[in-house]
């Protein structure tokens, strides 16, 4: 879901090219005379944090105010996003390999809701399989409003953000 929103952003501020940095793609994004970084971690994704460390390092990032981490969540409802400034990983790997290896629970994220599994199927062939055609819809609408979010939070307080994103009603 988080590689989906960073291509909505690409799309939306035309950077297209990238390039491997930090065990990731990367691409550069100007917006409002600043420079965004978008990181697709190429590592397993419960090891992702390491290449958050190094692109945090690297870049003299502050992941308080200078960090979003966009990821799926199954306690979520298809359709919704929910943002927080801070938090644990609530059972997602990736998340809590970011907050390892980051050394803090304080910094945005957005969470895209991708409900749970049928009760016949497992977790990992859940989120490793392609969404059913009749939710489809209602997940790329998710992660736009999630790329809208991350839109206001180049100009405005997350906070802000925060109080317009998540008093939105969920798609379903």
């Amino acid at each position: 879901m988080g590689f989906w929103c960073i291509e909505a952003l690409q799309d939306t501020w035309n950077a297209k090219r990238s390039y491997k940095k930090w065990q990731a793609l990367v691409t550069e994004a100007k917006v409002d005379q600043e420079y965004v970084y978008l990181l697709r971690p190429q590592t397993y994704m419960n090891l992702s944090g390491q290449s958050v460390k190094e692109a945090i390092h690297s870049l003299g990032i502050e992941p308080s105010r200078e960090l979003i981490l966009i990821y799926d969540d199954l306690d979520l409802s298809v359709g919704s996003i929910r943002l927080r400034e801070q938090g644990s990983a609530g059972g997602h790997n990736g998340v809590k390999s970011v907050l390892q290896h980051v050394g803090s629970n304080t910094f945005p994220r957005i969470r895209i809701g991708i409900g749970r599994p049928p009760f016949d199927m497992t977790v990992v062939d859940y989120v490793l399989s392609p969404f059913p055609k009749k939710e489809r819809e209602q997940i790329m609408q998710s992660v736009h409003h999630a790329a809208e979010a991350v839109q206001a939070a180049c100009d405005q307080p997350f906070s802000n953000v925060m109080n317009k994103f998540n008093s939105r009603p969920s798609t379903t």
